[in-house]
């Protein structure tokens, strides 16, 4: 019993601990997402068996909200295409929407800090300034970064967490969450792919990452798809 636990430790780890590691960021106190599962019929439910989107199907960050929803009938359908299980698939989609969240409202350790004082003392221009801040800059952002950046964080997760493991399940059990994400990476349009990635190492990808984040938010590079796909790959 101890090395199930053990395993499902390994394993079961928050999605926005994980992103928010790999994206060197935190979510400020005042300026965390919420997470909410749905049973409700998901935006592209009529295209279900077309060309659906992960947003459209499975999930989805909706940045005014500041909200993640999962959409528990869009996974259950999705994992039967994909041959997968629903929990699995799940796990995989909450860490994508947790990307864009991430990239939304994180911020470093000292900036967090500097908010939690100003929590304490009842300024709420603080929160307010830099929340309106961050919001006008992932609006300016072409889809296509936006998912790139999602998925690239996604997959970083998944790496580390398969990293961690010691235990032969949890290391099973990671293996399949990452065949999972390539499955719906294979079968979705090319703003969810990462081939053009592929050659990079696991840390030389994080620190790309982290990188256009920080030039993005300071205007040091356009963020849309031409810049992405020139100074990523390099």
């Amino acid at each position: 019993m101890d090395d199930v636990l053990e395993a499902l430790s390994q394993v079961h780890q928050p999605p926005f601990q994980l992103v928010s590691a790999v994206a060197e960021l935190v979510f400020a106190i005042s300026m965390s997402p919420g997470e909410r599962s749905t049973d409700e019929d998901p935006p592209d439910w009529r295209k279900r068996d077309e060309g659906w989107t992960i947003d459209g199907l499975l999930g989805v960050y909706v940045a005014d909200k500041r909200e993640i929803t999962i959409f528990a009938k869009g996974i259950k359908h999705a994992a039967a295409q994909l041959g997968t299980t629903p929990s699995g698939l799940e796990y995989v989609v909450r860490l994508h929407e947790w990307g864009h969240a991430i990239f939304h409202l994180g911020v470093d350790r000292v900036k967090s800090a500097e908010l939690a004082k100003a929590s304490l003392t009842n300024d709420a221009s603080a929160e307010q300034v830099t929340g309106q801040r961050l919001t006008d800059t992932y609006g300016s952002v072409d889809p296509y970064v936006h998912e790139q950046i999602a998925q690239a964080l996604a997959w970083l997760a998944l790496e580390e967490l398969r990293s961690k493991a010691t235990i032969d399940k949890a290391k099973t059990a990671c293996a399949r969450l990452s065949d999972t994400f390539e499955m719906l990476m294979r079968r979705r349009p090319p703003q969810y792919r990462l081939d053009s990635l592929r050659h990079l190492e696991r840390d030389q990808l994080r620190r790309r990452v982290c990188g256009v984040i920080r030039l993005i938010r300071d205007a040091g590079v356009r963020a849309d798809r031409e810049t992405w796909d020139t100074i990523m790959p390099w």
